[in-house]
């Protein structure tokens, strides 16, 4: 016992006295300590993903078999021209929303979308692949510049159709952009706080007569998975449907359509999972971050929605 001691204490004596092993060992820890939310926190499963692919987008395992056959089965009996006349503007970082505008597309399949991605790695041309005919991709210059690109692409994105959504997964610096589009008197089904996300269904909403078409603003944070797209469509078809239907009108549709799975008066039941990047927490650049509910708000859960409107 003795002899490993003494060879311990060599080896701390010979690292301390050299200052490339001191920065390995300074570096490795380093490396630990920001690495460590890597690992998936307890209880935290994926969402659903996207039910059109039949799988988890972010476990790579599959759904079901009765889940996408019930999911395809609700989608056949919905007409084929819901979603015409709206146009829906989705302003994303790049490279995560192309499955979700996929399931966008299944609850409006004949809605006009628009997707403007920043021009990170080839995230905007995988997106125009895997949307075929259904979207624009329109490739912003600088991702760092959106709180004023992201108001004028998505007002010139929005305007004349009969209902408009706006569907942005949105920095901290986008803030200003995003309540300059809330004093246009845009409708929010969900709105940026300074702590980050709020459910979609619990935003505050206002709209003014010198807006020229019916705006839904959705906000969801990094990774949305789908459930700011769905209820922001869903919204825009209530709107198509009814234009007389105030905001709160929306906001009880969203809620009584699955009220057990949207937990919005209970915080904990709200879970984030996120990847550490560069050591800022998620905060400044969470690049890596998404956040979900245990029972995410999911195709079905749309059509049961619109069933009182058609």
């Amino acid at each position: 016992m003795g002899a490993w001691a003494g060879k311990l204490s060599s080896l701390i004596s010979f690292l301390s006295h050299r200052p490339a092993r001191r920065v390995l060992i300074i570096s490795a820890l380093l490396i630990a300590y920001f690495c460590r939310g890597l690992v998936p926190m307890p209880g935290v499963e994926p969402a659903d993903g996207n039910l059109l692919a039949g799988g988890d987008l972010l476990s790579g395992e599959a759904l079901p078999p009765d889940r996408v056959a019930q999911a395809v089965k609700a989608k056949a009996a919905w007409p084929k021209t819901q979603g015409q006349g709206i146009r829906i503007a989705v302003v994303a970082m790049p490279g995560f929303l192309a499955g979700d505008v996929g399931l966008l597309l299944e609850v409006a399949p004949r809605a006009e979308v628009v997707v403007l991605e920043g021009p990170w790695s080839d995230a905007a041309a995988m997106s125009a692949a895997i949307l075929g005919t259904y979207a624009r991709v329109a490739v912003l210059p600088d991702p760092y510049l959106f709180p004023q690109l992201l108001l004028e692409q998505t007002i010139a994105a929005l305007l004349g159709k009969d209902v408009a959504v706006f569907v942005a997964v949105a920095a901290e610096d986008e803030a200003p952009a995003v309540r300059r589009l809330e004093r246009l008197g845009a409708i929010t089904v969900g709105r940026l706080t300074a702590t980050g996300l709020v459910p979609p269904a619990d935003g505050h909403g206002r709209r003014r007569r010198d807006l020229p078409r019916p705006v839904v603003y959705a906000f969801d944070g990094y990774r949305p998975g789908g459930q700011a797209l769905v209820a922001a469509a869903a919204a825009a078809l209530l709107l198509a449907t009814n234009p007389a239907l105030k905001p709160a009108d929306i906001k009880r549709r969203l809620l009584s359509a699955s009220p057990r799975r949207w937990q919005v008066e209970h915080p904990a039941g709200w879970r984030a999972h996120t990847w550490r990047s560069w050591g800022t927490g998620g905060r400044l650049y969470p690049c890596w971050t998404y956040f979900q509910l245990p029972f995410t708000y999911r195709l079905l859960d749309v059509s049961a929605l619109l069933d009182p409107v058609r």
